[in-house]
């Protein structure tokens, strides 16, 4: 701390962790938390706050995905994890309002057919959706500190200290 869950909620905005995200953050920062058992399950509870909530930031981990498949060297599983996700994810673009901001990435490379359990070396993945704005085939090569960088920007937080990395990939 401070880290960009702290600049974010300085802005008066609540943060919702889904899944293990208040694990990894230890609880800090967190407004309320939602741990889930599955990505089905964590998928369904994003996809419920926002319809629900006004405001705030959904920060969602669909676990089984990294900590199942991807670790554990199931690309089988790893293959229809990502099927189930792109099923929903007309789902969770349904329920966006306009002005909203829906970042997916992975946060490491994790190739579930390399041998051993440890991060691979390949980039993550990341997709940055604004209904309305359009990337013109734009790629972003920076690091995961950016995703954090955007959030915090996307609700107007104030510029972090520089020890905090990252830059925003898109503003509001």
């Amino acid at each position: 701390r401070p880290n960009y869950l702290t600049l974010i909620r300085e802005t008066g905005a609540k943060v919702y962790g889904v899944g293990k995200v208040p694990d990894v953050f230890a609880g800090l920062d967190m407004d309320e938390s939602f741990p889930t058992k599955s990505n089905a399950e964590g998928i369904t509870v994003t996809e419920r706050l926002l319809q629900e909530i006004d405001d705030g930031f959904v920060f969602t981990n669909l676990v089984e995905t990294d900590q199942l498949w991807g670790h554990r060297n199931d690309p089988v599983n790893f293959h229809r994890a990502l099927q189930g996700f792109d099923r929903r994810l007309g789902d969770i673009l349904e329920a966006l309002r306009p002005g909203d901001l829906l970042i997916v990435t992975s946060d490491h490379g994790c190739d579930p057919t390399t041998p051993g359990t440890d991060h691979t070396r390949e980039h993550a993945m990341l997709v940055c959706y604004v209904h309305g704005k359009n990337a013109a085939g734009r790629v972003h090569e920076g690091e995961f500190a950016d995703v954090g960088a955007t959030v915090n920007a996307w609700f107007g937080g104030k510029t972090p200290p520089k020890r905090i990395p990252g830059q925003p990939i898109v503003t509001p």
